[in-house]
């Protein structure tokens, strides 16, 4: 044999080998990188599925507003603000206080003299816990103020009588919050505009407030979402369910905009159950308003007045509360503070940008960690 062909038939066979080694440690690799991606998917599917909502929002047009287009090579950029409203952007207690003594104010000029609303608020814990299935806190206290009438009255009170105190206190529950918004409410809205430009900006509460009623708010609000309205009850916060309606009104009213990590959510809301935890579960930045002015005024340890909570939800609130505090991606203690808070969340999220190509996209809808 020649000793120049064996010599070749060895490196022959040592390049093979090395080239099944190389195929072995490739394959290695893409099933390493697929088990990971299909993980994460599935974890990402099991937490929620509004991601495909709002794809199919997004999808209805293949052009978009300015903002959207090549996304790629712009920043991150606040496209939703949602805002809780009780002890968010008001006084619960002051609001509430001043339309119950205009509820009994009512009542008393229409001869009911002796309704109070320590008793209205006695009948609504009453009907509380006699009600097995769900019932909105409008229709709760509608009935409380039916029960208290009648209570007092010779005749049958018609329910219309009821409906009508009712709306004398919804009326003066928007008046004293538009009265007794916290300090720096409006310009910090007037802010975020200017900082903002296109961005969207909504309530989600849980309650009957609405800052479209109140006159000092409502230029600066798109819509409002209320855990009492027909399409979410009995969906209240922190359940998905109040979120995934209001981000459906959202791309309703913006069907250009890509669900994406360059379109920021932000949520603001003073109940680290509720708002912090509930809406960080949906996708959202969530902002915790723990506001300065309820400090001298309210006792956070201690359930107010008005509450109708019974003591096992009060506790199981107290947990979610708990697991909320783990989920805050900034605090503020003043409204005035929100625009620099926005920019800190906006500059966090441009870090972790160059993630996304080995990320699923979270955008609006996935689990935010």
């Amino acid at each position: 044999h020649d000793p120049k062909e064996g010599l070749f038939h060895k490196l022959l066979n040592i390049m093979k080998s090395a080239c099944f080694f190389l195929v072995a440690l490739l394959q290695l690799a893409f099933y390493t990188v697929s088990g990971f991606i299909f993980t994460a998917g599935t974890r990402k599917s099991e937490t929620t599925s509004f991601l495909s909502l709002n794809e199919d929002a997004s999808s209805e047009s293949s052009t978009g507003d300015n903002h959207s287009n090549d996304e790629t090579n712009t920043k991150p950029r606040l496209a939703l603000l949602t805002f809780d409203l009780d002890d968010t952007l008001f006084p619960c207690h002051k609001v509430v206080d001043d339309a119950n003594q205009a509820m009994v104010d009512a009542l008393h000029r229409d001869g009911f003299t002796q309704a109070t609303n320590n008793r209205i608020t006695q009948h609504t814990k009453s009907i509380r816990s006699r009600q097995r299935k769900a019932m909105t806190y409008t229709d709760m206290r509608k009935r409380a103020i039916h029960t208290e009438m009648e209570l007092w009255s010779p005749k049958k009170v018609d329910h219309a009588s009821a409906e009508r105190i009712y709306d004398i206190w919804l009326a003066e529950r928007h008046d004293s919050a538009n009265r007794n918004l916290f300090d720096g409410t409006v310009t910090m809205l007037q802010t975020i505009l200017k900082q903002h430009p296109g961005v969207c900006i909504a309530a989600i509460t849980n309650g009957r407030g609405n800052p479209l009623d109140m006159e000092a708010l409502a230029e600066y609000f798109e819509f409002c979402v209320s855990g009492e309205d027909d399409n979410v009850f009995p969906d209240r916060k922190p359940h998905p369910g109040v979120f995934k309606v209001s981000l459906a009104e959202y791309h309703k009213r913006h069907p250009h905009t890509v669900p994406s990590d360059k379109n920021i959510w932000c949520h603001v809301g003073d109940c680290l159950g509720n708002d912090v935890g509930g809406s960080a579960n949906c996708g959202a930045y969530a902002v915790w308003a723990d506001i300065d002015e309820l400090r001298t005024t309210t006792d956070p340890s201690k359930p107010p007045a008005y509450s109708t909570a019974s003591p096992n939800q009060s506790r199981s609130r107290q947990k979610l509360k708990d697991k909320g505090r783990r989920r805050v991606s900034e605090k503020i203690v003043s409204l005035r503070e929100l625009p620099n808070a926005v920019e800190s969340i906006l500059k966090k999220a441009n870090e972790k940008s160059l993630l996304q190509a080995v990320q699923p996209t979270r955008g609006f809808g996935g689990k935010r960690k």
